[in-house]
């Protein structure tokens, strides 16, 4: 009894865990959004449409990018240029987020956004992705 008594424990705080940090990811995204709205002036009903729309780009955005980074990496290994890399992550990034975008600000009536907003917002979220991912590139030693 006492061996499942331990194991339910791990998992509750396992749980607890995986929750927290997950919200405070979802929470730096809502505050990214807010000020980035804030900023090119989208117009949103209320602060809860805002933290739906946060919480719905991210969990398309979690699914859109299984498929999307790993197309990258594999198209990354065959063009061996760093600028056609470049380019290519930036056309296939911006699309999937301005895709997300676009779909959820046709579904959300509570959100207003304009289409070159949305590009501009892709963009944005593309730049702070890279400049991440580049920082995390540099820690990693390189494989030759």
């Amino acid at each position: 009894m006492s061996h499942v008594l331990k194991t339910v424990g791990h998992i509750i705080g396992i749980t607890i865990f995986v929750s927290v940090i997950v919200g405070c990811v979802i929470g730096i995204y809502f505050v990214g959004f807010a000020g980035l709205f804030q900023l090119l002036g989208v117009t949103y009903h209320s602060i809860w449409a805002l933290a739906l729309f946060v919480i719905s780009f991210f969990i398309i955005g979690f699914v859109i990018d299984l498929f999307v980074h790993p197309l990258v990496k594999i198209l990354a290994e065959v063009l061996q240029n760093r600028y056609h890399v470049f380019f290519l992550r930036f056309a296939i990034d911006v699309s999937a987020n301005w895709m997300i975008l676009h779909v959820l600000n046709v579904i959300m009536d509570s959100i207003t956004i304009n289409v070159v907003t949305e590009i501009i917002i892709a963009v944005f979220l593309f730049l702070v992705e890279f400049m991440l991912d580049d920082e995390r590139s540099k820690d990693e030693p390189e494989h030759q």
